[in-house]
C-alpha cells in the first residue's frame, strides 16, 4: 500500500470512527471497503487503528500549517490558505480533537509535538488583530477554538448533505472571517 493509499484509508477510518466510535471492527472494515482480515493485518487492534489515525492527523496538521506559509502576506490571506488546505482533511482534525485525550495514552506527547504549531496559529490570529482585520475583543485562543468548531460543523454538515463539499471551505472562511472581522464604528 502506497503512502497516499494509506493516508486515504486513515482518513476514511477517521470519518467512520468519528461518526460511530463503537462500531465493531468488522463493520468498520466494511464501511471503508476492505475486509476485516486486511484491516487486522494492517492494524492488529482497535487501539492500533486509533493510534495510526491520531499520528496521521497530527502529521497532516503540521504539514498543512507548513504548506500554508502562515507568515507570508496579510493575515486574512494566510487564514484563507490555511482553511483551504485544511478542509480536505478536516475529518482527521475532528478525530484528533475528539479522541486524543480519551483514547490515547500518549496525549501529553501529542500535545508537546503540536504546541509549536498551535503557537504559530495563535501568532497568525494575533497578527490579524494587529493588522486590524480581526477583532481585538476576542482572544486569539477563542478564535482558534471557534475555527476548529467551524471545521467540525463543516464536516458534519457535508456528511449529512446540508453543505456541498465544494462549498465547505468558503462557508468556513466566510463564517469565521465575518464573525471575527473587526467592525468599523
Amino acid at each position: 500500500m502506497t503512502g497516499t493509499q494509506r493516508e486515504r484509508l486513515l482518513l476514511a477510518l477517521a470519518e467512520v470512527l468519528t461518526e460511530r466510535p463503537r462500531l465493531p471492527m468488522e463493520q468498520v472494515a466494511q464501511a471503508v471497503g476492505i475486509s476485516r482480515a486486511t484491516l487486522h493485518r494492517m492494524f492488529p487492534s482497535r487501539e492500533a487503528v486509533i493510534a495510526a489515525i491520531l499520528e496521521s492527523a497530527l502529521e497532516n496538521g503540521m504539514r498543512t500549517i507548513e504548506d500554508a506559509e502562515l507568515e507570508r502576506g496579510p493575515a486574512d490571506e494566510a487564514l484563507a490558505r490555511l482553511l483551504s488546505a485544511s478542509m480536505p482533511y478536516a475529518a482527521l482534525h475532528l478525530f484528533l480533537v475528539s479522541n486524543r485525550s480519551e483514547r490515547c495514552e500518549s496525549s501529553a506527547e501529542i500535545d508537546q509535538r503540536w504546541e509549536p504549531h498551535r503557537q504559530r496559529l495563535l501568532a497568525l490570529l494575533r497578527r490579524g488583530q494587529e493588522e486590524g482585520v480581526l477583532r481585538v475583543d476576542l482572544s486569539a485562543q477563542w478564535m482558534l477554538d471557534a475555527m476548529g468548531a467551524l471545521l467540525f460543523a463543516a464536516v458534519e454538515s457535508t456528511r449529512a448533505g446540508r453543505l456541498a463539499p465544494a462549498s465547505a471551505t468558503e462557508a468556513v472562511l466566510g463564517m469565521f472571517m465575518d464573525g471575527v472581522r473587526r467592525r468599523s464604528r
